[in-house]
Parts: structure tokens; C-alpha cells; sequence
């Protein structure tokens, strides 16, 4: 799982991944909108503070819209409002949990420049065209129908020459995300596709569902993991039909959550020729968030009663996720947790929050739609060792020590006791020192570390994945 779970740390985002209604909603485009159509990226800038984004303009029938990705916040598909455009002037606003931002700028020679504000907060920004990315390799935009109701959108990227390759499916983990695996602007699944294609190995990696260009038309609240092995499967049907591909070497890598998918998938299909799993949890999930939580708040130097509040807050929830019962005490608590959390912030903030009862409300409608879901019982309640057990393909396990989300010495363990007591003996654990949940080189393994860290992995690790499947 990519991302905490309710109740972990209860964050307010700085800027934009919460939005609000409100303010200006009109548009007055005056000229014709193609010289700004399609994505643009940049970054505002607040004194020493700077903070990337990618805002992406299109047309909607005679509409022009736009959306913004803020990486470094995990924001992505932003619907910004009161959109300005006259040949030159080029306006929007983007409305969030803290105050509504304001973007002001000019359109001159490929490059849009202009003033920020936020609140108290004053800045610039400026957005450019992204440089075309050049691959030594070919790549093609493919389209996988799943069912009547979804439709992935994915690239399958192969090595030069005529094949068969050996190839790769690539599962995100928990939450909605792209095909790159986007976290806070580190574009995992990209650099993985991207160094398995350069050493021979053919990729493909998809938009999670209702996520770019996969098409979701079902009740999202009724999808569990279970629901993301099916597409796996999917892909897997989609690969095996493919020229150029070795049908007996596909394999698949998850994620986190993602890793789970994998181990579905190959305890189901015995044709999966390998599987990888990055940071996989190895035991169910009530078991696995309390020590994830504990591990969590430290690292963000949460004292001993605050860890305390919250495992008790946990606690309640995990049994009201399994028992389907109890969701109104959660509720409760969970409001006065954030109501408290509120209190805590600066008086600019809270003011900038506008009416504290209606965020509030907002914010834990927004937690205990989490907590109700299908997919956070699955998870709770599933316990992969018992999938785990009938996986016979070779398993590469990797893991990083300094993980606070899936923490490598429990898991590890775990996965390791059971491969054994089901007599497994081709697999290969690798834990891989100073490595947090992201596989990056870090200092505390933070959650709030991950978008001030290099985005770039742990040395060795790209190498190891791809050496491990060239040699089976």
C-alpha cells in the first residue's frame, strides 16, 4: 500500500489533493485554445519552497478544461475552476482544503509565467511543454477490455529485435494510480519499464481503473483486491496473444498491495511463469496496520500518547471493519480527532479553511466512506499466506529495511515461514538496507520523506530485478 490507510496520521494536504467547492466557477476563453491544449509542467515557487506540478488543458465539446497533478502531494486529476484564456492572459484557480489558489499568468514563446496566491501565501509559477521522451525501443499505447465495464488503457513497451521476450506485467498498489506508479513525482513502474526493456524484457504497466485512459463504468465502492486480480488476468490473457512475446516466461510484479495481486494471480493461473513482489505484505491486514502505524507515527516523531490515541482509535476501526458493526462510535472518534487536529494548525490555516464544522464534516464523511469500503474489508480480512502457499512459480520477495509501511523483518519472516511449511524452495528474499516502502535510499523510511528523497531507487536494485528474471 502505497498510501496510509484512515486513521494512520491524519494529514492536511498544504495545497490542492483536497478540494472544496466554491469560488469562481466561470470561463472566458476568447481565443482559440490549441496553443495550449495538452500538458504542461512547472512548479510554484514560495520563497525557498518549491513545489512541482503538471496541469494538462483539453476540450470537452466546446468546453476548455484543465486538471492539475501536484506529484509531490500523491494529487493527481485536479479540476481547476474559473479558467482564463484570451490569446495571452492565462488564468485558473484550483480549489483546496486550505484556501482557494490562485494562478495569474501570461502566455509567451511555449512558456506560461505569472504570480501564485494562496491565502497569506504569495509566489510565482511557471509551466512549460515537456520535453518528448526518445526510447531506444518501441512502445505502443494498448487498450485491454476487462469486462463490459472496464476497459484498461496501458503501453507495452518490448526490446529492440525480433523476440520472443520474456515479459512483465506491472500492479500498482493501493489507492488510484497511473501507469508510471506516480508517488510525490517518483515515477516507479516508468523506471522499472523503462530498465527491464533496455535488458531484454518486455513490459507492459496500465492505468489503475478510472485512472487515465482505463475506462471504469461499475460501482468503484464494491471493488476489492480480488477485482484488481481480474484485470491482472486480463493482461496476462492480453500478453499471451501478443507476437514477440515468450508465452512461458510472463510473469508479474506487484507493489505493495499490488504484490497481493500477484500472488492471487499465480495461486490461480499456473501458466504465470514468475511473480515479484516489492514491500508484499505477508500476513492479513488487522495484523499488519497496527505494527505499520506504530512504525508510522515514530518515524514522524509522534510521541508515545499519540501513538497510544491512535492504535486505540485503530483498534476500533479493524473491529468494526470485520464485524461490519460499530461504524458510528468510529465516526465519532474520528471527528474529534480532526477537530482537534484542526485546532492545532496556525490561525492563517484555520481561517483559510473557511467553516471548521463544514470541513470537518467533509474530511470524515470523506474517512469513514474508507472504512465502510468493500475493499478495506477484503483487506483486513484476507490473509495472503493462504494464497501464498500454492504459489509454485519462482517468487523474488523484495523489501526494504527501513520500510515503516510493510516493515521487511516481519514480513520477511512471515513469507518465510510460510514458504517453508509448504515446502517451497525456489524463491529468493532480498531486503535491501536503507530502502524505504518507495525502494529509495532513506534516512527514517518517513512517509513525509518520500518527496524530499532523490527520485531514484536504492543502488542495486533495478539491477536485481531485472538479473533475477533474465536468469530464470
Amino acid at each position: 500500500m502505497k498510501r496510509l490507510l484512515p486513521f494512520f496520521c491524519i494529514m492536511l494536504l498544504a495545497c490542492g489533493a483536497l478540494a472544496c467547492g466554491g469560488g469562481k466557477k466561470g470561463y472566458e476563453v476568447t481565443a482559440e485554445p490549441e496553443p495550449i491544449l495538452g500538458e504542461w509542467e512547472g512548479a510554484v515557487t514560495i520563497g525557498e519552497i518549491k513545489l512541482g506540478m503538471t496541469v494538462t488543458f483539453t476540450m470537452e465539446g466546446d468546453t476548455l478544461r484543465a486538471f492539475m497533478d501536484i506529484p509531490e502531494q500523491g494529487a493527481s486529476d485536479l479540476p481547476l475552476e474559473g479558467i482564463q484564456y484570451d490569446g495571452s492572459k492565462v488564468y485558473f484557480e484550483l480549489a483546496a482544503s486550505i484556501g482557494r489558489a490562485y494562478y495569474d499568468g501570461k502566455l509567451e514563446e511555449e512558456r506560461i509565467s505569472g504570480t501564485f496566491k494562496q491565502g497569506i501565501a504569495r509566489g510565482e509559477f511557471y509551466l512549460e511543454r515537456p520535453e518528448p521522451e526518445v526510447y531506444p525501443y518501441p512502445t505502443e499505447e494498448v487498450s485491454i477490455k476487462v469486462s463490459d465495464e472496464l476497459t484498461l488503457g496501458g503501453t507495452l513497451s518490448t526490446p529492440e529485435g525480433t523476440g520472443p521476450f520474456p515479459a512483465v506485467i506491472l500492479i500498482t498498489g493501493s489507492g488510484p494510480q497511473d501507469r508510471d506508479e506516480n508517488i510525490f513525482g517518483f515515477k516507479i513502474f516508468k523506471m522499472i519499464a523503462d530498465h527491464l526493456t533496455r535488458n531484454g524484457i518486455a513490459v507492459l504497466r496500465s492505468d489503475d481503473r478510472g485512472v487515465g485512459e482505463s475506462v471504469f463504468t461499475g460501482d468503484a465502492r464494491k471493488v476489492t483486491t480480488a477485482d484488481f486480480t481480474k484485470d491482472a488476468e486480463a493482461q496476462f490473457r492480453f500478453l499471451e496473444g501478443r507476437s514477440g512475446i515468450d508465452k512461458r516466461k510472463i510473469g508479474i510484479l506487484g507493489h505493495s498491495e499490488g504484490a497481493i495481486v500477484a500472488v492471487m494471480a499465480a495461486a490461480q493461473n499456473p501458466n504465470v511463469a514468475f511473480i515479484i513482489t516489492m514491500a508484499g505484505e505477508a500476513v492479513p491486514g488487522d495484523e499488519l496496520l497496527p505494527e505499520q502505524l506504530e512504525l508510522t507515527m515514530k518515524a514522524e516523531g509522534k510521541s508515545a500518547e499519540e501513538i497510544a490515541e491512535q492504535l486505540e482509535m485503530q483498534k476500533k476501526t479493524l473491529q468494526a471493519a470485520r464485524s461490519q458493526e460499530g461504524f458510528d462510535e468510529v465516526e465519532a472518534a474520528v471527528k474529534a480527532i480532526i477537530e482537534d487536529e484542526v485546532d492545532k494548525l496556525p490561525r492563517a490555516q484555520r481561517k483559510a479553511l473557511g467553516d471548521k464544522d463544514a470541513h470537518v464534516a467533509k474530511v470524515t464523511e470523506a474517512q469513514m466512506e474508507m472504512v465502510k469500503s468493500a475493499w478495506f474489508e477484503f483487506f483486513v480480512t484476507y490473509d495472503p499466506r493462504t494464497d501464498l502457499a500454492k504459489v509454485k512459480c519462482p517468487v523474488l520477495a523484495l523489501f526494504g529495511a527501513k520500510d515503516v509501511q510493510v516493515p521487511a523483518a516481519s514480513q520477511s519472516k512471515a513469507l518465510e515461514e510460510t514458504f517453508s511449511k509448504a515446502g517451497k524452495t525456489n524463491y529468493r528474499i532480498k531486503v535491501f538496507t536503507d530502502a524505504n516502502h518507495l525502494f529509495q535510499k532513506a534516512e527514517t523510511g518517513g512517509v513525509s520523506e518520500y518527496a524530499k528523497l532523490a527520485k531514484e531507487f536504492h543502488p542495486g536494485f533495478l539491477d536485481t530485478v531485472s538479473a533475477w528474471i533474465l536468469g530464470l
